[in-house]
């Protein structure tokens, strides 16, 4: 596999009428919550179906088997969707096997599960690192804290300092925490603002050719959201 990771050409491209889109992620609350918040803010003109399937870990092999498993049943005239998925993204998080016993191993084990990605699956990798909580800190700065601690410490400080957190609170992956954490969020935030200061250190890490895998801390979850016109939340 190449060192130097250059975005898919499809991720340039937005979603078309009548596709359809599974997202498998993490966890039960953070990523699952986010997503189906940000699509029912989407906005009432798009036919863009977009589904959401909590893994509630981060096996890749067991999500990847997932996501082909759910390809090849779309496939299926009897199934509900009536049409095949058009893509399944796979969103994970880097820390997960970085902060393995062995983190080598934890790394080797992401890019051999990425590796093994054939070029006609529709399945891509949606990677953050250290943590998806660095896509929240991005709407409100791009700063580069390399450990998942400081990127809650730094974002735990911004949602207080803009009232979206009481002084006495701290972030919380409780469902129901979550959900008022991200009413306040979505409506305060710039989503605009979080994908330039994504892109711009996306193409930081283009430029010094470094790894996809050792960037840190990096996302794709700006990539994600474009393709399925989740930033035109006022349309």
């Amino acid at each position: 596999m190449s060192n130097n990771y250059r975005q898919p050409l499809y991720l340039k491209k937005r979603g078309k009428s009548n596709d359809i889109f599974l997202l498998i992620v993490e966890g039960r609350n953070t990523e699952s919550l986010y997503f189906k918040k940000l699509k029912g803010l989407r906005g009432r003109g798009s036919s863009i179906r977009i589904e959401i399937e909590s893994s509630d870990g981060g096996d890749i092999k067991k999500m990847l088997k997932n996501a082909r498993q759910q390809i090849i049943k779309s496939k299926n005239k009897r199934d509900i969707r009536n049409v095949p998925l058009k893509k399944v993204y796979i969103v994970i998080d880097r820390d997960r096997f970085a902060n393995t016993i062995d983190s080598g191993i934890g790394l080797q084990h992401l890019r051999e599960g990425v590796a093994s990605i054939t070029a006609k699956e529709p399945i891509e990798i949606i990677l953050s690192a250290p943590n998806f909580e660095y896509w929240y800190l991005l709407h409100f700065c791009d700063r580069k804290p390399n450990d998942s601690n400081k990127v809650i410490e730094m974002l735990e400080k911004h949602l207080k300092g803009n009232n979206i957190l009481d002084a006495q609170q701290h972030y919380s992956k409780n469902e129901g925490e979550t959900k008022k954490m991200l009413d306040k969020f979505l409506e305060i935030t710039d989503i605009v603002k979080a994908i330039d200061n994504a892109t711009k250190i996306a193409n930081q890490y283009e430029d010094d050719k470094c790894d996809r895998f050792d960037r840190d801390p990096y996302t794709e979850v700006h990539n994600l959201i474009k393709i399925l016109g989740l930033d035109k939340t006022n349309e």
